[in-house]
C-alpha cells in the first residue's frame, strides 16, 4: 500500500539554501537584466506617452529591447509592459493575469507569467506621471512593487516567498 503527504521543507525559509525557480518573490531587477527581455508599450494611440515610456526604458535598460505587440502573451522570456493605468488593467485581464496591484501616479511591480517568465509591468496615469518617474524608477530594481506619486517613491515593498511543497509517496513493505 502507498502512502502519500505534502511535505513543505523549511516553509519559513530559515536555512541557508540556494533557493528552487519560483521560490523567491520576483523583483524588478530580475526582468530588467533579464537578456530575453522584450517590451511591449501600450500607447493607445498617444504619442506623447509613447515618448515618455521610450525615454523611462533609455534610462532603466542599457539598450532597447525587441518589441512585442499588446496581443502576444506572456510566456518563459522576461517582459516589461509600460502603460497608462487603464490599458495596463485591460492587458492583465486580456492575458488572465492579477489585477494591478496598488494605485499611484505611476505602480511598476513583478510577478511572473503562468509560464514562469518575469513581467516588469509599468501603469502610468499619464504621460507626465511617468515622465516624472524616469529619474527615480530605475533605482527601485530590488524591490517587487513600488509606487511613484510627483516624481518620488511613495511606498515599495517585496512579495511575500511563496512556500513550494512537495508530494512525497512511501511504499509499504510486507
Amino acid at each position: 500500500m502507498k502512502g502519500c503527504a505534502e511535505l513543505a521543507v523549511d516553509p519559513d525559509f530559515r536555512t541557508a539554501r540556494r533557493l528552487r525557480p519560483g521560490e523567491a518573490p520576483p523583483i524588478l531587477r530580475e526582468a530588467t537584466l533579464d537578456s530575453t527581455l522584450a517590451l511591449t508599450v501600450l500607447d493607445g494611440g498617444d504619442a506623447r506617452f509613447g515618448a515618455a515610456a521610450d525615454a523611462l526604458v533609455g534610462d532603466w535598460l542599457d539598450a532597447p529591447p525587441p518589441r512585442l505587440g499588446a496581443d502576444a502573451a506572456p510566456g518563459r522570456s522576461a517582459r516589461m509592459v509600460i502603460g497608462r493605468s487603464a490599458d495596463l488593467d485591460r492587458w492583465l485581464a486580456q492575458h488572465g493575469l492579477p489585477a494591478r496591484p496598488r494605485d499611484g501616479d505611476v505602480v511598476a511591480w513583478a510577478q511572473r507569467s503562468a509560464a514562469g517568465g518575469t513581467l516588469a509591468l509599468v501603469a502610468a496615469r499619464d504621460a507626465d506621471a511617468l515622465t516624472a518617474a524616469r529619474r527615480a524608477l530605475p533605482h527601485y530594481g530590488q524591490q517587487g512593487w513600488v509606487v511613484i506619486k510627483d516624481g518620488r517613491a511613495s511606498a515599495r515593498g517585496q512579495w511575500p516567498a511563496q512556500t513550494q511543497w512537495t508530494r512525497v509517496c512511501a511504499l509499504s513493505a510486507r
